[in-house]
């Protein structure tokens, strides 16, 4: 299961219902067209939230009334390459530090 799978089961836990999944992709395009077609519903991060689907279907968007889980990101980069400014500032102010 991939981060964006365990975030929303963490939030199926905290309340009383439980998805019927009968079909799992990794693919947020596959969820999104699914989704425009009537096929199902999804608990999808704001940052891969599109209105439309590749096939120009409009997907409708609900806010949850409560609080999402959080999703934990990381920052890789090749060590055989140097960082510019951008990316060295970047890391910064994601708060990584050299490992």
């Amino acid at each position: 299961m991939d981060e964006a799978s365990n975030t929303a089961q963490r939030y199926w836990n905290k309340t009383a219902y439980r998805p019927n999944t009968i079909f799992r992709t990794s693919s947020v395009e596959a969820v999104r067209s699914m989704v425009a077609s009537g096929m199902g519903v999804t608990i999808l991060s704001d940052m891969v939230y599109r209105q439309w689907s590749l096939d120009g279907r409009r997907v409708e968007v609900v806010s949850l009334a409560d609080a999402v889980p959080t999703m934990d990101v990381g920052l890789a980069w090749a060590a055989n390459v140097e960082l510019s400014r951008a990316a060295l500032a970047f890391r910064e102010f994601m708060h990584i530090g050299d490992q």
